[in-house]
């Protein structure tokens, strides 16, 4: 490899596809002219095991890395070196402000759980992302682009969803409104310590309706007391 292009390097898939592509037909021009600051982002970005994506330079060229192929889905094939605005057409209308919040002013963004509706299959697909948007700077420290660092949290949330309809289902059928917790009830029965105590649940309230007095076997609370 000429030594000048060392900062494409690894990166598995994505090294293998950023070193093949004709850069030469992109805005940005053969990758041994472009400024230090872009080489070191991706080389940055190409080893780490976290997902990242990035756009450059006022074309909005598009990177990402290994980590990053699972959201792009069936575009990986060409997203590489291509408009961001582009790649992420169904969703630009989302993100695209908080881009321009950090190409116009510098400020990051933070988002959690967002609800994003990509296309990474062929057919609109409910994803969520908790995700920072970052400035990155050229060699004379101006605004060159964005770093996207970010975690997919869709089968969390989802399942988080589903364990909330099962709660409230299964409150309906018992017939307690959701969150509701069954109140305790009195022994029948004087307890061995001779009082009576809450003893248990409605679920052992069926079972106390036919003892007798003295038949308290001892609750936790009787024992404490005894």
């Amino acid at each position: 490899m000429n030594p000048t292009l060392d900062f494409l390097a690894g990166g598995g898939e994505v090294g293998v596809r950023l070193r093949a592509l004709n850069w030469q037909e992109t805005p940005l021009g053969p990758p041994e002219h472009w400024p230090q600051s872009l080489k070191t982002i991706v080389r940055v970005m190409l080893d780490s095991r976290y997902a990242m994506w990035m756009l450059w330079g006022a074309d909005l060229t598009f990177f990402c890395n290994d980590a990053y192929l699972p959201t792009v889905g069936i575009r990986r094939d060409w997203v590489l070196g291509a408009r961001a605005d582009k790649v992420w057409e169904e969703i630009w209308p989302d993100i695209g402000p908080r881009i321009s919040t950090v190409l116009e002013h510098g400020q990051a963004t933070w988002d959690e759980a967002l609800l994003l509706f990509l296309e990474r299959s062929g057919f609109a697909e409910e994803t969520y992302h908790t995700f920072s948007y970052s400035p990155v700077y050229d060699d004379e420290s101006r605004i060159a682009g964005m770093l996207c660092v970010v975690t997919e949290v869709t089968e969390r949330v989802i399942g988080e969803r589903h364990l909330r309809v099962l709660r409230d289902l299964a409150a309906r059928t018992s017939g307690m409104p959701s969150g509701r917790i069954p109140p305790r009830t009195r022994c029948v029965a004087p307890c061995r310590s001779g009082r009576r105590s809450c003893c248990s649940t409605s679920a052992s309230r069926r079972s106390m309706a036919t003892r007798s007095p003295g038949d308290c076997d001892g609750c936790q609370s009787c024992a404490m007391r005894a």
